[in-house]
C-alpha cells in the first residue's frame, strides 16, 4: 500500500456530493488522499465543484464498462456515492476485475444524509460492498434485523455516524449551543435570524407546500424581531435526486417585510443564523454540528417516507400552524440520547473504516459468498466470463443489472 492510501468517490447529484465532502474531510484529516469522479459534472453546480477541489482531487474515472473502472484498480478504496443499483453494479464489476487482474481496491459505501424511506431497499443493493456504512445505532439495528442471522456479518457494518463537513477534533464533541448576543456597539442591532432549510419533496403535494410557505410568512408576521429566511434547496430548475415540486421562488404571498429568500451556499449562511428549522433536512444535524438550535416542524407527522422518523424523540418539533414564538424554539435542546446515536462531533467513528482500508491487501476474503446465495454467485461467475470473452458491454450491464433483480426481492420478501 503507497504511504498516502488514495479514496476514489464517486457522485452524479449534489446530495451525493454532499454525503462524500464529510467522508473527504474526515479521510484528510486521517492522511488520506482522496479523489472524486463525476458521473456527469454538469449536474453539479460551480460553486459546489470549488468547494470540492478544495479538499479533494476531482479525477474523471467512469464505471459504466469494466474498461472505465479498471482506473480504479490504482486505488486503495473506493466509495460509489450513487443510487442503489449503480453501487451494487461497481461492486460486482470490481470483483470481476479483481478476477482478470489479481486484486482490486476496498468498496465501502454511504448514505448520503438523513434516509428518506427506502432504508431496507437500499441496503439490498449495498451488499456487495465490503464495508456498509451506517448512520445511527438506530440503522445498524434495522440492518441486523432486516438481513437475520444468515446474512449480518458484524465486521461488514459500521456505525460512522453523519458524517459532515469541517469534522470536531478527534476527542470533541458536539459545541455548546450559542446564544444570540445583540451587537449593540455597531449603532445597529442586528435581528436574530431563523433559517428555514427547504426540501425540493417534502411534502410532495402542491397544496401543501402553498401552505407551508403561506405559514412561514404568517410565522415572520408573528416574530417581527426576527428575521426569517428561507434556504431553497436548489435554484428553481436545478436537478438533484428528487424532483422539484413547487419552488418556493413561485408563491406570490409573501408579504411580511423580515421574509427573505436565500440561495448562499450552506457553509456561508449556517454560521450568521441563530436557528434552523426544517421538516426533516439534514441541513438541522449541520446545525448541531456548530451548536445552532434547531426546530423540526411536526406538521406532517413522522414519516418514514419522508425521513421525518429520524427526528421522532429529538423533543424540538414544533407546529407551524401555532405561530410558535421563536425565542422560545432557539432555546430548546435536543435529547442527548437521541443526539447520541449519530455519533455525532467525533472522528473516532471513521476509525474502524480507516483501520479496514488500511488492513486490505486487495483480495476478496470470501465474504460475499455469506451474503449472495449459490445460484446467483454461479451466474456472476458466468457473467465474469462473458466480461472476459464478449465485446459487447452493452450486453454485460444489462445482463449485470437483471441479475440483481432476483436478489434484491428476496431480501425485500424478508421484511415484509
Amino acid at each position: 500500500m503507497p504511504e498516502k492510501p488514495r479514496i476514489l468517490f464517486f457522485a452524479n447529484l449534489d446530495s451525493q456530493v454532499f454525503g462524500c465532502l464529510g467522508f473527504i474531510d474526515h479521510l484528510n484529516a486521517m492522511g488520506f488522499e482522496c479523489c472524486l469522479s463525476f458521473g456527469d459534472s454538469k449536474k453539479i453546480s460551480p460553486e459546489l465543484k470549488q468547494r470540492v477541489a478544495k479538499r479533494a482531487r476531482i479525477v474523471s474515472v467512469g464505471y459504466r464498462t469494466l474498461e472505465d473502472l479498471e482506473p480504479a484498480l490504482g486505488y486503495d478504496a473506493v466509495c460509489p456515492s450513487l443510487s442503489g443499483s449503480q453501487i451494487a453494479q461497481i461492486s460486482l464489476k470490481l470483483r470481476t476485475l479483481e478476477d482478470l487482474r489479481g486484486s482490486r481496491p476496498l468498496v465501502f459505501s454511504i448514505y448520503n444524509g438523513v434516509v428518506l424511506g427506502g432504508f431496507e431497499e437500499g441496503l439490498a443493493w449495498r451488499l456487495g460492498a465490503d464495508i456498509v456504512c451506517l448512520n445511527s445505532d438506530r440503522d445498524m439495528e434495522r440492518a441486523r434485523h432486516f438481513l437475520g442471522s444468515d446474512c449480518f456479518q458484524p465486521e461488514r457494518f459500521i456505525v460512522t455516524g453523519l458524517l459532515r463537513e469541517n469534522p470536531a477534533p478527534v476527542s470533541g464533541g458536539l459545541p455548546e449551543q450559542t446564544s444570540f448576543v445583540p451587537q449593540a456597539d455597531t449603532g445597529a442591532v442586528r435581528k436574530k435570524t431563523a433559517l428555514f432549510a427547504e426540501q425540493v419533496a417534502i411534502p410532495r403535494e402542491k397544496h401543501f407546500r402553498i401552505w407551508l410557505f403561506r405559514q412561514l410568512n404568517e410565522l415572520a408576521r408573528h416574530n417581527p424581531d426576527w428575521r426569517v429566511v428561507i434556504k431553497p434547496r436548489v435554484r428553481q430548475g436545478e436537478q438533484t435526486f428528487h424532483k422539484q415540486i413547487y419552488h418556493p421562488s413561485q408563491f406570490k404571498g409573501y408579504t411580511a417585510s423580515n421574509l427573505d429568500i436565500d440561495y448562499s451556499p450552506l457553509p456561508e449562511i449556517l454560521p450568521r443564523v441563530d436557528l434552523v428549522i426544517s421538516i426533516s433536512s439534514t441541513m438541522l444535524i449541520d446545525a448541531l454540528l456548530i451548536g445552532k438550535p434547531i426546530a423540526v416542524i411536526n406538521e406532517f407527522g413522522f414519516r418514514d417516507a419522508d425521513g421525518t422518523h429520524v427526528f421522532a424523540g429529538a423533543g424540538v418539533s414544533c407546529h407551524l400552524f401555532d405561530n410558535p414564538d421563536l425565542d422560545e424554539l432557539a432555546s430548546r435542546k435536543p435529547s442527548e440520547e437521541w443526539v447520541q446515536q449519530f455519533r455525532l462531533g467525533s472522528r473516532e467513528t471513521i476509525l474502524p473504516l480507516v483501520k479496514a482500508i488500511e488492513g486490505w491487501r486487495g483480495v476478496s476474503d470470501g465474504d460475499v459468498h455469506a451474503v449472495y446465495s449459490p445460484a446467483f454467485l454461479e451466474h456472476q461467475q458466468r457473467l465474469r466470463m462473458l466480461d472476459a470473452t464478449s465485446g459487447n458491454r452493452l450486453l454485460q450491464i444489462a445482463a449485470k443489472v437483471g441479475s440483481l433483480l432476483p436478489e434484491l426481492l428476496n431480501r425485500l420478501r424478508r421484511l415484509f
